[in-house]
This record gives structure tokens, sequence and C-alpha cells, in this order.
């Protein structure tokens, strides 16, 4: 295909720079350009433009404009340019749909490397190092850890973009979120995506780049390197090509490295593969697949058009067929120097500014080696709407040092002048002067390290010029007689801040008072108000509406005002109405109270007369007073298609949830309430939408969860989505990845069914009132199923869930399970607190088990005399009932405990219990919550009937918990400590756990005493024919062992720590637990 007409998208030198190119090639080229860049584009030797109906930036990105522009003026292909859209894969995407070629690599590279963290990936892919980091996205919480772990510095960067925005560095001791937030939010500014990456940070490294070229088919080429080292805030400012104080073996690998991924990805045109190379350590940092801004001293030292090239190959012209095939790009011979020039000001301290306005004297250097890449025109107008880069100036030159070279800019760089705006030549000239420049030592944070040194001597040549500057500024005003500055006058009012007039408010001879506004003048998109300081008369304006101001331009001259009139009447002083309801916060405090129980009397009732609260009153009795913060309260159901918008803003408030951070009993936490009065409580599209927000929240700022999940689950009626299933969401995802992350409390009262049920049981616990029917279907899905009708009550009530150990804890009402959430959300949050609570008396424990060791007892009363009183909750208690377990405080410590139950089995481990004590030890663990295991077992439950519900796999998961724990384990034998189950309650072995101490009725053996006696003694007990006689010796034989397994021997030899007075049993865990 032969490219006849081009449409480049793109401004200033770029543009100038392309349509060269394309004009050397014949082809015949239109410029794009935004509406306040009509009179300078004229400069760029197009054939014709087509202009934009936007100014300033956003006249670059408007994608389907500009593809039009191309459809309309018969261009067969678009060339990007640098920055804007030239890596975006929807732009290139749109242009392939519309049959116009996009000048730049294939969609899918677009894709892949334009997610930062993807082409880390591939790098790895490929064997070659990167940088260690993250891997994907990070949050937070992920960088926090990496700081604390590895005590080494950190640098974030933006996962959808580069060019230095979204990137922040990171040091152990700085404040991990404002850093982490700053560059999130530059990021989310910038490329749509606050998603970031981390990345160790690499310093005293150099910053090496490969240019790259393919033809689509696979077949690539490096075309050498450059050191890109030279930079001010991730900014480059200087380029040097090739990098000439790279090792050859070093230079050879990074060529290896960077022409397979070209390969891989099968580049078509232009890519630069950048790296930091530390020392002898190579690290890929990414891959920018577009023609780079320093592209012009690669073509200095091959002498190539790399712009030209990239047009052809787009054309299908091959590498042989441009003679850029490996074998037919000769080495270079020569070196050289790219510096870019910026209109901007510079203060002492460092501080830039843009700098704008009239070019009223324009001077660039030339002679041998020299090229300038500039759109600038004397009379040109610099605008503070776009990037501050104005024009880049290289120089070229054989046989020559690097030092050399530099000294050659540096005299270039002194005859460049454009007048009067500010430029950083001077900090250019700052930095090639310097050793370390020169010699090619210099890595990237040179600028940083010195940069108090560089501002110094930027400054100082500043004031050696002053002279040809007022030279130049003479000729200036010999071109363009119209004086810039109007008067020296002390009643001059200038402007502060560079940008557009958009309003004058006065008019000439106009009498203002104090701090009254005289103009508007829009500035980086935001109005900013012009004030006179005092009292005056407008004597003459300036300016009009559209124009373009810097800092010092004059707006108005004021003069005093007429002495004759009185006090009274010169200026009247309007009194401000601090009560008054503007019409806009009149319109939000209406939505606002639409969502409240007081403007909503028929659906409060109806719900009143459930005997069930709203959502909000669950909501105030859980928060401290005052203290919840809702999100997202105006959002309103998804349904604008098929619903009228009063009618959604009156039926759907908050899109039936309510989400928030409030303080629970001082603790910040985030609550979550669906709201069964909206939609029964379903979960739409801006309902996950909140959701997610505030999981991200609860994430980021590790908060606990409390969700009221009353529901009807997933709601098919949303029309406002391009969705057909609905599952392209992060909800569940994100609710799950919370879990023993930070405390999840789920309360459900009435129907909670699909994904509301769903969420539920993500939870930590499950609180649930009398009245509750709990499922994963609701009845429509299981009568959609074929499953036949069931009421909503029958699916999952109360009795069928607590045995089945879905519901945690069972109480009667909202109010009781707003009480226990509290209660249990202290202990698992506040691991110490003041215990006030009156002691029981701990003799009781010396009577708790009975001395006859065949009768049974009750847990409960031992649980509550050793436990501090009123702290002890117990979790599933209807399920798996021969495990009991409970959280509690000792000494006001929150402590989690597990108890054999004798009634149960005589305390036999079955599977359900042992599934019930591995997930409780999981719950202690993320919580940090030290286990007391109450013991008396005798073992296992085995036999057929237990291994039909895998036992062997069930007690090892009991065993890996155990083991897995991570927080102190004490166990107390209180009776019998049998086998491999009693093992098991001591966290795998009586020596594993902290402290393993018994009660004087412990007794121990491999097994039970009465089954040991059966199985090693049978034959004796069989030859005895006199059953009088044979129970006599069992009966002995009985007392032996006993003798020999009871606590007092096991601890003779010291297989357990101690045996304890019952009564110190308190004591003895709390001094333990505080020493550990």
């Amino acid at each position: 295909m032969t490219i006849k007409r081009v449409l480049v998208a793109n401004r200033g030198e770029i543009a100038r720079r392309i349509i060269q190119s394309t004009n050397n090639l014949g082809i015949d080229t239109i410029a794009y350009v935004a509406l306040d860049e009509k009179e300078i584009a004229q400069n760029y030797g197009a054939s014709s433009i087509a202009l934009s109906q936007n100014s300033g930036a956003a006249a670059y990105l408007e994608s389907e404009a500009i593809v039009l522009a191309a459809l309309e003026n018969q261009c067969d292909a678009i060339h990007p340019g640098y920055g804007f859209l030239s890596e975006s894969p929807t732009f290139a995407r749109l242009c392939l749909e519309n049959g116009v070629t996009f000048i730049g690599p294939s969609v899918e590279t677009l894709e892949l490397l334009g997610d930062k963290a993807a082409s880390g990936r591939l790098a790895k892919m490929l064997g070659v190092p990167t940088v260690p980091g993250s891997d994907g996205p990070t949050t937070l919480k992920e960088v926090e850890s990496k700081l604390e772990s590895s005590n080494a510095s950190l640098i974030l960067k933006a996962i959808s973009g580069g060019g230095g925005k979204g990137l922040r560095i990171i040091r152990p001791g700085d404040d991990a979120k404002i850093v982490f937030d700053q560059a999130s939010n530059e990021a989310k500014a910038n490329f749509l995506s606050g998603d970031l990456y981390f990345e160790e940070l690499i310093e005293e490294a150099k910053h090496i780049e490969v240019q790259l070229i393919g033809d689509g088919s696979g077949r690539v080429s490096h075309l050498y390197d450059r050191d890109c080292s030279l930079q001010r805030n991730h900014q480059k400012l200087i380029e040097i090509a090739p990098a000439i104080t790279v090792k050859d073996e070093i230079r050879k690998k990074l060529f290896e490295y960077s022409v397979a991924i070209g390969k891989h990805l099968k580049l078509m045109g232009l890519a630069t593969i950048e790296f930091l190379v530390h020392e002898d350590r190579v690290y890929f940092i990414e891959a920018n697949p577009r023609i780079q801004v320093e592209h012009c001293i690669t073509e200095e030292i091959l002498g190539v058009d790399l712009v030209a090239a990239a047009i052809k190959i787009a054309g299908g012209a091959r590498l042989s067929q441009i003679r850029m095939r490996p074998d037919q790009i000769e080495p270079p011979k020569s070196l050289s120097i790219e510096v870019r020039i910026c209109a901007e000001a510079l203060s002492i301290e460092g501080q830039t500014t843009h700098s704008s306005g009239i070019v009223q004297y324009l001077n660039f250097p030339s002679g041998r080696g020299i090229r300038m890449e500039s759109n600038l025109t004397q009379g040109c107008h610099i605008s503070s709407r776009y990037d501050s880069l104005i024009a880049k100036m290289i120089l070229t030159d054989k046989d020559v040092t690097l030092a050399e070279l530099a000294k050659g800019m540096v005299r270039s760089l002194s005859r460049l002048s454009i007048q009067p705006i500010d430029t950083n030549q001077m900090l250019l000239c700052a930095i090639l002067e310097t050793p370390e420049f020169r010699n090619g030592i210099a890595t990237t944070d040179f600028f940083d390290k010195y940069r108090a040194r560089l501002l110094h001597r930027a400054a100082q040549l500043q004031s050696d010029i002053k002279k040809t500057k007022a030279f130049d500024d003479a000729k200036a005003k010999e071109i363009d007689p119209t004086p810039l500055f109007i008067s020296e006058n002390q009643n001059l009012i200038s402007a502060k801040i560079t940008g557009v007039v958009v309003e004058m408010l006065v008019f000439p001879g106009e009498q203002i008072k104090a701090s009254q506004a005289i103009a508007v003048i829009e500035s980086m998109k935001m109005h900013h108000l012009v004030l006179i300081p005092t009292p005056a008369r407008i004597e003459q304006i300036f300016v009009s509406v559209g124009d373009e101001l810097r800092i010092g331009d004059p707006i108005v001259l004021i003069g005093s005002i007429d002495e004759e009139l009185t006090l009274g009447e010169t200026l009247e002083v309007t009194e401000i109405d601090l009560d008054e309801i503007r019409d806009d916060l009149k319109e939000v405090i209406d939505r606002h109270n639409l969502t409240l129980d007081q403007h909503r009397i028929e659906v409060v009732e109806k719900r009143h007369s459930k005997m069930r609260r709203t959502a909000r009153e669950n909501i105030d009795d859980l928060c401290d007073q005052g203290s919840f913060i809702e999100y997202g309260a105006l959002a309103i159901a998804a349904q604008r298609r098929r619903r009228d918008l009063d009618d959604l803003i009156k039926n759907t408030p908050a899109d039936g949830i309510i989400t928030g951070i409030g303080k629970i009993d001082n603790t910040s936490c985030v609550v979550i309430s669906y709201d069964y009065t909206v939609l029964a409580g379903t979960q739409g599209l801006q309902n996950h939408r909140k959701l997610d927000r505030i999981l991200e929240i609860a994430r980021e700022r590790l908060l606990p969860i409390v969700l009221f999940a009353e529901g009807g689950g997933g709601r098919p009626g949303d029309s406002d989505t391009s969705q057909i299933a609905g599952l392209d969401l992060n909800t569940f995802f994100l609710f799950a990845s919370l879990s023993k992350v930070v405390p999840i409390i789920a309360i459900v009262s009435g129907y909670c069914f699909a994904g509301n049920a769903a969420l539920a049981g993500c939870g930590d616990v499950i609180i649930a009132t009398d009245d509750v029917s709990i499922g994963m279907g609701g009845p429509a899905m299981i009568e959609g199923g074929g499953l036949g009708v069931v009421a909503p009550g029958d699916i999952g009530p109360m009795e069928t869930q607590s045995k089945n150990g879905v519901i945690d804890i069972a109480v009667p009402d909202e109010q009781s399970a707003i009480a226990m959430a509290k209660k249990y959300l202290s202990i698992v949050s506040k691991p110490k607190i003041t215990d006030n609570s009156i002691e029981q008396d701990q003799r009781k424990l010396r009577v708790a088990i009975p001395p006859n060791r065949l009768r049974v007892y009750e847990i409960d009363p031992i649980i509550k005399t050793i436990f501090d009183f009123d702290s002890v909750i117990e979790l599933r208690g209807q399920y798996a009932v021969g495990i009991r377990t409970y959280l509690a405080r000792i000494e006001g410590r929150s402590i989690g405990v597990m108890a054999n139950n004798p009634l149960h089995l005589s305390g036999a481990i079955d599977v359900d219990a042992a599934n019930k004590a591995s997930r409780f030890i999981s719950l202690c663990s993320a919580y940090k919550l030290p286990i007391i295991s109450l013991c008396d077992t005798p073992g296992f439950m085995v036999g057929p009937d237990s291994e039909r519900l895998g036992a062997v796999k069930v007690f090892g998961d009991l065993f890996i918990a155990g083991a897995n724990a991570n927080v102190p384990l004490i166990t107390v034998v209180l009776r019998k400590g049998y086998g491999l189950g009693a093992m098991a309650m001591a966290g795998g072995g009586f020596k594993s756990c902290a402290l393993t101490v018994s009660w004087p009725s412990g007794e121990f053996g491999g097994m039970g005493l009465e089954g040991a006696i059966r199985l090693g003694y049978r034959r004796e007990l069989e030859a005895i024919g006199d059953p009088i006689a044979r129970q006599n010796r069992y009966d002995e034989l009985l007392a032996q062992i006993y003798e020999v397994g009871k606590a007092i021997s096991m601890a003779s030899v010291f297989e357990i720590d101690d045996v304890i007075d019952p009564s110190h049993t308190r004591s003895i865990i709390s001094k333990t637990l505080s020493q550990l």
C-alpha cells in the first residue's frame, strides 16, 4: 500500500518535523490544528489544515473528530507524533475501523505496552531482568508492607502511562499515604486510571534506552542506544547518543533484550525499550511504542530519517527495502547531544512556572553540527495551554569527546535568544558545565543531588547575560514598536498568573469598591478573579476577552475616586446574608432529604409494621452519635432508560445500599447496609460501585467492616449498562479478599438471598436474628431452576443455618444483633482493655470436675468462671457441639477459647468439630488472639461413619491449622488427654504450644484407658472364666494404668509442663500471656 495523504494529529515541533518528512517523501499532508493555534500552524509547511473546534490540549485528544477530519480530507493515514493519542490503542483501533492507517505499532502492541505492569511481565517471560517490584496494580497496604519488610526506598509508577506523570519516590519513614495518593491522583488526571505499581528504587543508575524499528513481520533492528540520565523530576532534560559510557558487554545485552521484546511483539514501526544500568546490572523499566522526543540524536549519529522510515513501514515496506535490516546499519561514528528548551521561569529555589507571550525577538544559532527543532517564529505566540517544551537543540560532531561537545553546546545555547520569554537555557548550561556531565558519570539522581549548586550557577549565568538581554530587548522594540508594558505606574493592575481573559467585569470610568473583582482569568482550566485592593476608578483597560496574559502583563490602570463624593455615596457595601440558601445548595439539601427516614414516612411505617428497623435506624444504633459519614447518598438505580428520573430519585434513594465510615465505640469502621425498603435490598449497578468504593477504603485504611446483609440478591431490572449478564464486577472479589485482613461482621435479619448471602458468608461471623432466612438462591431462582415452589422463610431458617454452622451467633432481634456486633468488634479490634469486671470465685474450679472420672459435666460454668465476667461470646454454638468455641477476655486481654464438650460423644472430636476448630484457629490467628485450649477428649471419632465424611483430610487440616497458628496457644487438660485428638487440641503436641498444664483430674494415654486394656489384655481377660474374677482383674488393670497415666505422673517425666491448682488457672494463663 502506498500512503498518499497523511493527517498529522499533533502540534509544535513534532508536527513540523513529521511534515518535513512527508514533504520529502512527496506525500500530501493535512495538519490537524487546535482553534487557538491556527496562525502558528501556518509555519508547519502542510498542504492545508483541518481546524478543530476546541482550543488547548483537549483538541489533540478528540479521537473521533480527528478520524472524521482524516476521512473528510481523503487522508489514508494518521501520524499521531508523540504524547496525546500516540499510545492509545482505542484511537489506533478507531483508525483501523474507519479504514485509516495508524502510523505506529499494532493495537495489540499498544495495549500490552500501555500497561506497564503487563510489559514488565512480558520482559520477565523473555528472560529480561526487571526491577524487583509488584507484578500488577498495588495498594497502599502492600507498599507499606514492602517498606517495612525491606527497609528499601521504592518508586511508584502509573500503570497506564509514563513521562514522569504519577511517579513518586517513597522512602522508609515517609508518610506513605500522602505520597501514594499524590501519585495515584496525578496518574488518574493524566491517564484516566489511578492504578500504580511499585519498583525498588535503584539509585545512582544510568537511564539507557534502545531505539527499535520493525516491519510487523517479526523482523526487528536496533538503532543503537541513548543516554537519558539527565532528568529533573523524572523528566528528561538532556540526552546523548550513543550511550558512550556503557560497557560493550552491557550494551550487547541491552540490544539482545530489546530485540527479543520487539520480535515477540512483531513490532510495526518505532519503539524504545528503556533500562536502568547500575554498575554491571541491567533492569528493564518500560517500553514506549512511538517516536520519542529525543529521536533526533539517533537520526544524527546514523544519518537516517526515523519519521520517514516509520511512514514507509506503515505503507508496507520491509526493513530491507528501507536499508534498516541489521546488516545494513552502519555503527555510529558521531556523538550527539540534545537539550530540551522549555518556556519556564525558574526561581532560585527551583520552582518553575510556565512562561508565555509574544516572541518579539528570535535568534536560533546556526553552524556546523547544529540542528534546531522548533515551530517558533518571530511574532508567534507561546501559550500556557500547552506543554512548556518549545524547542530542541541538537549538536553533533565526529571525533570529539563528550566534554568537547558539551562546551560546544554551551556556546550554542548562549547564542539562542527567545525574547521576552523566560526559558531554561541557563539551567541547561549549568548542567553541561559540570565535570560529572562532561565525564559521563551523571546518573538519574544527579539533578536532585546537586540541585542547589545547579540553580545557583544558573542564576549567575542569567545575571551575566543581562546586557545581552537588554540589547535583544532593544532590537525587539525596533521590530515591534508597541510597548508590552504600558506604564510603570503603581496604580497599574497586572496579571499575577498566566492565563486567558474570559470576562471583563468593569468599564472605563466605573468606580469600584475594595476587593471588587474586575476580571476573570482562566488558568489551568480554573477561573481566577482579579481583585482591586482599594476603592478606585477604572481609568484605562488594556485587555479584551480572549487575550492571553503572562505574569506582569497590564490589565487595567486605576485612579482615585472622585473627591466630591461623600463617603456614603462612594461605595455601597452589600451585606452578605450568611443564612441565605442558594438554589444549587437547596437542590442538594432537598435531594439528601429524600434519602432520610423522616421524608419516607410510608415505607418506614411499613417496615415498623413488620417489627423491623430501617437501615438508617440500625446504623444510628451501631455508630457513635454523629460519627457516620455517608458515601454515595445521592446515587439512584441505573434504570433511567425505563423509568422517570423523579421516580428514581423518590423511590430508589442511595440505590438501596447505605455505605460510609463511622465510629463504633470510638473505633473507625466501614458500615454497609442494604436497604430492604428500596427494591428489596437487591444489588444493582450503582449499588455495586458504591460497595466497591467503600471496600477500597476499608482495604487502604484497614478498617473493620459491619455489613447489614438483608436483601434479595442480584437485580435484573437495571437498564443503564452495556453488560449482558452483569457479571463484570469486582465486588465479591474485593469483599472476599478482605477476609481475615480486617474484621468483617455480617448482621442478617429477615430474608438474605443470593449475592447478599454470598457477601454475608465471606464474613468472620454471621450474627442473625430469629426471623432470618438465608440462602444462595431466593424463591424465584429455586422455582426457575425447576426445584419447586418454596416459601422464602423455608429456604434457610434459623434452625437450619445455626445447626449447619452458617450462623455463628443467634440473637432475638436487630437491637441484640448490634449489641453483639459491638462486643465482637471490641474483642477482635482492641486486644487489651481495662478490666473492670468482678472476678468470679476461682475456687469453684476445684470442684468443677466430678471426682468420679466417668461422670460428665457442663463446660460453660468453667468458661464463665475463668474468663472475665460478661466478656464471653460463643461462636457457632449449635453446630458441631463436640467442640465449643468462644471469644472472651482474661484480665482485659482478648483471647479465643476452644473446649471439648464431654456431654457430646464424651468429648470425642468428630469431623464437624474438627472443621469448626480449624476455622476457629484461623480466625484467632488472623486477629492475633491467643488461644486457650481446654482439653478433655478421648481422641478423634473413628469408624466407617467417620471415614465416609472424609475424616483423614479433616483431622489433618486441624493439625495444619494448629501448626500454622501465629499466636500463643495454651493448653489446659481438664480430664482426658488421649491420643491424636488431645495432641490436635494442643496445636499438634503438648510441647508444640506455649504452655501445657493439667488439672489434677487429668489422665493421659495413647488411647482411652478402657480401650487400651481391652486391646492390650484381651487374651488374659478372656482366659479368666469366672465373670467376677474377670471384672476384678479388669478393675485392677484399670487402676494400674490410670496411676501411670494420671497428670502428676505425666509431669514427673516432663511430658507436660506442670500440674496446677484449678483455682490458679486464670492467673497462670494471664501471667503467661503477659510475657509472650
